[in-house]
């Protein structure tokens, strides 16, 4: 940080060292101001101020919720943009820099060819965001944009697996392991087709249930911007999921999401207090009152545990009374977090989850299953996400009742999307061209 900005350097090492050096003798040669505010009054704008300009734009232009879902992505585009050409002025980018820029994505090896074309095309929506404010010379954003996007098999990039239908035996297998509100949304999800941020926030008075099928408009949704509506139809396996969360006592805030992560904790104690000597790690910890690692940090000291992974609560509290390795400096550090939690209101249980947090709770059941499964030497179950229960479905809608059906469900606007999210049932095609000779 220099003068309250942000100035991206790349990773730690030599290359970033030299950088800082040469970045702080300027500095200091302009009299501790940086290079933009030397410009300010001139036409001078460098990529980093452009960048950061962009993002404030879209913070003041969007909601919370689209920055939740968007904003992280756009500042991860701009990283390799900013690590190669910082201080670099901002018209002189072209196609070749951003080339460059690519090809620094492509040699980490980490990231797929739809996620390096997705981050380029960040790059360039800030550019022409930049052209269209005349802060640049629009000749800038018709050469950056005539930089085509990587195709198949381009300088060995590798293509990320398609999301495919998950089994109903996959999902159901995952329900045990997880809180009651995931495990609902998890349902809600399968039932409906909808899309994970819609389930999230929807609240109670969102849903009209004077009919057989109950239908919602959510508050928000990912084309609200564009001036659609969305509607949400559950039937009765939703409805069967749903309405514990609706009619329980004390009624719900009608302004609130139905689900809430404060109810998982008191999920996890009821469970904990209804068979203390066989709690996963989250419930033992909820019960101790510790941070959700503490239990996990114990187990590496000695702690002890059952044959499943679970913990005995009788057993732990005598451990941890009794053996000084439960109050090393890590455990000590996941204690006072907990404490400062308590303390601080705003770190606690928050009003909604988002995609992030259901979608490391799918992961960690997965992950635990698979666990099971290696030791017992079966077929491990293939990784998803809660998303992939949409195209979950529509393949079942489609199969039963047509396309036209899956695509007013999901509430597509062309039926080619709706295609995306269909899959095939390849058996099926088997035994009907047997048939069909």
């Amino acid at each position: 940080m220099l003068n309250g900005r942000r100035v991206s350097l790349g990773r730690w090492g030599p290359e970033a060292q030299a950088k800082f050096d040469k970045l702080l003798a300027e500095w200091l040669a302009n009299g501790r101001r940086l290079e933009s505010e030397v410009n300010e009054g001139g036409d001078l704008l460098v990529v980093d101020d452009l960048c950061d300009r962009f993002v404030q734009h879209l913070q003041l232009k969007h909601d919370q919720a689209w920055q939740a879902n968007n904003l992280t992505r756009i500042k991860l585009s701009h990283r390799a943009l900013r690590e190669r050409f910082g201080r670099m002025d901002a018209n002189a980018l072209s196609p070749t820099k951003l080339e460059e820029v690519r090809h620094d994505l492509i040699g980490g090896g980490r990231l797929c060819r739809g996620e390096i074309n997705r981050r380029i095309r960040d790059i360039k929506r800030t550019i022409r965001w930049a052209c269209s404010r005349e802060m640049l010379d629009p000749k800038v954003w018709m050469a950056c944009n005539s930089l085509e996007g990587l195709r198949a098999g381009d300088y060995d990039t590798r293509d990320s697996k398609q999301r495919q239908a998950v089994p109903r035996e996959d999902v159901w297998a995952v329900l045990p392991r997880v809180s009651t509100p995931v495990a609902a949304i998890i349902q809600v999800l399968y039932w409906s087709g909808a899309r994970p941020g819609e389930i999230l926030n929807l609240r109670p008075r969102d849903i009209d249930r004077s009919g057989k099928v109950w239908v919602a408009t959510p508050a928000t949704h990912k084309n609200a911007h564009r001036g659609r509506d969305r509607q949400l139809y559950f039937g009765g396996n939703a409805q069967e999921v749903l309405r514990p969360f609706l009619d329980c006592t004390p009624r719900p805030n009608p302004m609130k999401p139905i689900f809430r992560p404060g109810d998982a904790d008191h999920d996890r104690r009821r469970r904990g207090a209804e068979d203390p000597s066989r709690l996963t790690a989250i419930e033992l910890a909820a019960r101790l009152g510790v941070c959700h690692e503490t239990p996990r940090l114990w187990a590496r000291r000695g702690c002890p545990r059952n044959a499943d992974g679970t913990y005995d609560y009788v057993a732990v509290r005598q451990w941890r009374d009794n053996d000084p390795k439960a109050l090393s400096s890590k455990t000590r550090i996941g204690q006072r977090f907990e404490k400062k939690r308590v303390q601080d209101p705003k770190r606690g249980a928050r009003d909604a989850y988002d995609s992030h947090s259901l979608r490391r709770a799918v992961s960690r059941a997965i992950k635990s299953i698979n666990a099971e499964r290696k030791k017992a030497k079966q077929p491990e179950m293939d990784n998803w996400t809660p998303y992939a229960l949409r195209h979950s479905c529509a393949s079942r809608l489609a199969a039963e009742f047509g396309p036209l059906v899956a695509q007013t469900v999901l509430g597509h606007s062309d039926l080619a999307t709706t295609g995306v999210y269909v899959h095939g049932d390849r058996e099926r095609a088997k035994s009907v061209m047997e048939s069909a000779g």
